[in-house]
């Protein structure tokens, strides 16, 4: 996993599939707490939007995964044996940027989080 978050196609996506979700909780919580447009809604925390974004990211991580080797083994017809390593690699790159940018938001929900309780 590792090796495939060093390549350039997958931190720009991990790095997309972090400012997409960080976007929409700040811009949803600066436009409802700070502009007149919506005056009797209350915004949703950060915090716990950033741990919805993050299981989901990490939820549509696996899901991808999932398909990909169901695919593989229709196709093979190999139900229970191993993946092989051309396989393993590629099933990496399809979870690794999805599974980073979930643990790099949870981690930001998290420090949130503890900020709001001191």
């Amino acid at each position: 996993m590792l090796e495939q978050l060093k390549k350039k196609n997958t931190i720009i996506f991990t790095i997309v599939a972090i400012a997409i979700p960080l976007l929409i909780t700040f811009g949803q919580f600066y436009i409802i707490n700070y502009t007149p447009w919506f005056p009797d809604l209350d915004p949703m925390l950060p915090p716990g939007l950033l741990y919805f974004f993050a299981i989901l990211e990490f939820l549509i991580g696996f899901v991808i995964g999932d398909v990909y080797v169901s695919k593989y083994r229709h196709s093979t017809k190999n139900w229970a044996g191993t993946l092989p390593d051309k396989q393993k690699k590629e099933l990496w790159q399809k979870r690794a940027g999805l599974w980073a940018a979930a643990a790099i938001i949870f981690a930001l929900g998290f420090i949130l989080d503890m900020i709001s309780l001191v």
